[in-house]
């Protein structure tokens, strides 16, 4: 009997499905689904986080960074295609299920705006990622603009310390930026109890007098000029007090002007700046850049040996060249028909030179070491044929190079300072050597001059300073005439700088040409004293010996062996450890080690080797690409490197990142500060929030004020403008430097943002659908449950 018949089912068919069906089935399970995502999340840890390699998985190098193995960026790895390829297929995954096993009825609502809300997302996620441009611009608060009479006006950006100069040697004007307060309190005037950026400039005008112009940004009318005073108690006093006009030179215009910037540096990008130079090394057209495709981020690679140097026991990094070829993509490139090779990359490293043996001149240098009593010591290589490196230990030891004993004997030679005094009235002048003075003999006492109303001692002397790029000696004395107060007169060997001082703390001013009493004449002349210790190489060039004038008597001469200590004296010794008379200097990258870099130095210990034909130039990391220094921004590098071509040519090169245009031009008008209660205490846990209050071009005309803070973005054209960046306080960074209030610039993010609302779009759907499976199709499923209990009970 049939069975098939007696049933009603028909037999089963053994067909295979086909490969679409497949495909179907694979896509709409469940356990496919799971394992995407599994691959996806772990794909996700992976490039968050890295994978472990130390059981102690707190310890900061228990993970390896897969990311930076495959040189790729968080940027890079998330639009790598695997990601991609994953997020495609768990959408597919996704869709099928969605149209394959979950019916489209009022209860499973919740559960397809749900999957397609991410599948918005995800869509608005490819459009943000796919067209996303982000990067930042540094802009300046105000620069300076000078018009001198018979000069063409210059401007320079306005940072603390910030130079310039007019005219030549014997014409010149020059200007240093003294102080900038970014709070400046108006006292006067219908301004009065209003606080604006202030910045006093020190002017020295080329019949050398000096003074300081104050400038207010937004207060044109409230500039003023500053000048030297009589009264002790107040040194400054106000040009308008003496004269009743704001000015002391009214010929010289200065003012304050906003500095634009039209471009932006896009993150996570590299490129080669190329400029030609004239005769005079200035540069004579703009920056061109050469994008470089496929640079390393996060590994050397570079010709160890031959191209950089590694640490001694390092022993991590192995020699791996690059050749990339940068090509002209600008037609105002100055080296149209010629490609620019990459051959090298560091990710940190440092500058330094080292001697070698081999050359044909003689070029001394030496590698010695201070060691004290406790342990402690210090290395310094010194090259004697250069006075920058020839000087250590702020001259208490130096290296010099002698051809002849005539030559050594002279360094042996004392000659003490000599002081001139002189009464012309009087017809009285004597000449005095120095060998004592009130530092080094708190004891000494006023020496009368005779036959004149007149006593002197000498206060303290230096020699052989560096002063505005000249070198000075300078003898301090105390002057009294009678039983009047004494006076402190600062004698340089060049007389026309020697100055009077009316109280401790003052400080003679260049040009200022006052003497408190200028019936006594004073001239020095600067003595010749041995060093404390001086490693000398010569008579014989291979030959050292170190001459010490530590302490009272003769200087000493002591030969030397390489290798061996030699006793200075109270525990201190001096060991020459290596010597090359004729050395021939290498400067090369030093690779700092992979444990000791830092972290968070991103790119900015960064170098880049270049070659074009046979030579080759290390260029240093720049953040920014400024054209000039008069435009750098203080904390940021410019030091392009200068290369001289075959053809005679000079070109100016630099590595940074490329740079796009704004869609307008941008300033910064103001900076506004938030602090904490308690106020700004210098540390950055006291601020609640950066504002820069800045303006965009529009028309030949400046935009109103817009306030870009950290959570405030604001929008101009097609990008987005953030707070990225502040300038806070910094102490003087060097001998010299000037410190800095602050707030004297900003640091604004740009980037785009495509997508966005389709984005949240998504995630709006995605909530809505969680909320109606969570909470609403419970209750729609007990009410379609109550009634078909009702329609059964009704049944029966």
């Amino acid at each position: 009997m049939n069975h098939a018949g007696q049933t009603g089912i028909p037999p089963a068919t053994t067909a295979t499905p086909g490969p679409v069906r497949l495909l179907l089935e694979l896509f709409s399970s469940i356990w496919f689904g799971v394992m995407l995502l599994t691959v996806l999340f772990v794909y996700c840890s992976v490039g968050s986080a890295g994978i472990p390699v130390h059981p102690l998985i707190w310890r900061p190098d228990a993970w390896l960074s897969v990311r930076e193995v495959l040189e790729l960026t968080e940027y890079d790895w998330f639009n790598w295609w695997p990601f991609t390829t994953l997020v495609v297929l768990v959408c597919l995954a996704l869709v099928t299920t969605t149209i394959r096993r979950v019916r489209l009825d009022l209860v499973n609502l919740g559960v397809w705006l749900t999957h397609g809300g991410l599948i918005v997302l995800v869509l608005g996620s490819a459009w943000y990622f796919s067209t996303k441009v982000e990067g930042d611009v540094a802009v300046a608060r105000r620069r300076i603009v000078i018009e001198a009479p018979g000069h063409d006006p210059v401007s320079i950006t306005a940072m603390p310390g910030r130079r310039a100069s007019l005219g030549d040697d014997e014409d010149a004007w020059t200007f240093s930026i003294t102080s900038i307060d970014p709070s400046w309190e108006i006292l006067t005037g219908d301004a009065a109890g209003r606080r604006a950026f202030s910045i006093s400039v020190m002017v020295r005008r080329p019949d050398g007098t000096t003074f300081i112009r104050q400038l207010l940004a937004g207060f044109p009318g409230l500039t003023e000029d500053i000048v030297r005073g009589d009264d002790p108690q107040q040194p400054w006093v106000r040009v308008k007090k003496e004269t009743g006009r704001p000015l002391m030179d009214e010929t010289l215009r200065m003012s304050l002007a906003y500095d634009p910037r039209s471009h932006f540096h896009v993150m996570h990008s590299a490129a080669v700046y190329l400029r030609e130079l004239d005769d005079d090394l200035r540069p004579a057209t703009p920056w061109i850049d050469r994008p470089i495709d496929g640079l390393p981020r996060y590994h050397d690679h570079v010709a160890i040996g031959t191209d950089a140097w590694q640490v001694p026991g390092a022993g991590t990094i192995t020699s791996d060249p690059l050749h990339l070829s940068v090509g002209p993509t600008a037609a105002r490139d100055p080296l149209p028909g010629t490609d620019l090779v990459v051959t090298g990359f560091v990710r940190q490293a440092t500058m330094v030179t080292r001697p070698r043996p081999g050359g044909e001149r003689p070029n001394p240098i030496a590698r010695v070491r201070l060691a004290a009593a406790d342990g402690r010591g210090v290395a310094h290589q010194l090259a004697a044929m250069d006075p920058a490196r020839s000087v250590a230990e702020g001259g208490l030891l130096v290296f010099r190079a002698v051809g002849t004993t005539a030559g050594f004997d002279d360094l042996l030679r004392i000659e003490h300072p000599v002081l001139r005094l002189a009464v012309p009235d009087l017809d009285i002048s004597i000449e005095v050597p120095i060998d004592r003075t009130l530092s080094s003999d708190p004891g000494l006492v006023f020496t009368p001059l005779e036959g004149t109303p007149y006593a002197w001692r000498a206060r303290s002397l230096q020699d052989d300073l560096e002063i505005a790029g000249r070198t000075l000696s300078v003898l301090i004395l105390e002057i009294r005439r009678g039983d009047a107060e004494p006076f402190v007169r600062w004698v340089f060997d060049d007389e026309s700088l020697t100055r009077d001082l009316r109280d401790e703390g003052e400080v003679p001013g260049h040009g200022d040409s006052r003497l408190v009493d200028d019936a006594i004449t004073t001239t020095y002349e600067p003595g010749r004293t041995p060093v404390p210790v001086t490693l000398v190489a010569g008579p014989v060039l291979e030959a050292l010996s170190v001459i010490t004038a530590i302490g009272p008597g003769e200087p000493a001469v002591l030969p030397v062996i390489v290798g061996e200590a030699i006793d200075l004296g109270e525990g201190v010794t001096l060991t020459v450890e290596s010597f090359w008379p004729r050395a021939t200097e290498e400067t090369r990258p030093l690779l700092i080690p992979p444990p000791q870099r830092d972290p968070d130095a991103g790119m900015a210990l960064s170098m880049l080797q270049v070659a074009i034909g046979e030579r080759s130039w290390w260029l240093p990391w720049h953040r920014y690409v400024f054209d000039g220094e008069d435009d750098a921004i203080r904390r940021f590098l410019h030091r392009p490197t200068v290369v001289t071509l075959p053809d005679g040519r000079n070109l100016e090169l630099l590595f940074s990142r490329r740079r796009r245009a704004l869609p307008a031009p941008v300033v910064l008008d103001d900076f506004v500060l938030d602090a904490h209660v308690g106020g700004f205490t210098g540390q950055t846990g006291s601020i609640r929030n950066w504002t820069s209050v800045v303006r965009f071009g529009r028309e030949g005309a400046w935009s109103t004020p817009v306030r870009v803070s950290v959570n405030d973005p604001q929008r101009h054209g097609e990008f987005w403008f953030f707070q990225s960046q502040w300038d806070p306080p910094e102490p003087p960074r060097f001998e010299g430097d000037v410190a800095s209030n602050g707030l004297n610039y900003t640091v604004l993010g740009v980037g785009n943002r495509n997508g966005v609302l389709v984005q949240l779009s998504g995630c709006c759907i995605a909530v809505t659908g969680m909320i109606w499976a969570f909470y609403l199709k419970p209750v729609l499923k007990r009410r379609r449950q109550d009634r078909a209990m009702r329609a059964a009970e009704g049944a029966r």
